[in-house]
């Protein structure tokens, strides 16, 4: 989806990171995340981080408000 030139928010952000964005969401911990997707808990701190940065989000919380708020993240993303 191109708006002029630029990107929508949802293009700038791979399927995994907005599965950790729906992981996050539904209340699970980084190492709850790592264990999910098979991934060290180490990858998804950096993950969460780069997540947070993207949405120019303060922290966690505020990504996944974000996220909903930009239809990033939807239930239907439980799959």
């Amino acid at each position: 989806c191109l708006v002029g030139s630029e990107m929508c928010i949802r293009d700038r952000f791979r399927n995994r990171e907005r599965k950790i964005l729906y992981l996050i969401a539904i209340g699970n911990s980084n190492k709850k995340i790592a264990s999910k997707l098979f991934i060290s808990h180490n990858t998804v701190k950096v993950l969460v981080k780069k997540i947070v940065a993207k949405l120019g989000a303060v922290n966690r919380t505020n990504a996944v408000y974000l996220a909903y708020k930009n239809d990033l993240i939807s239930d239907d993303d439980k799959d």
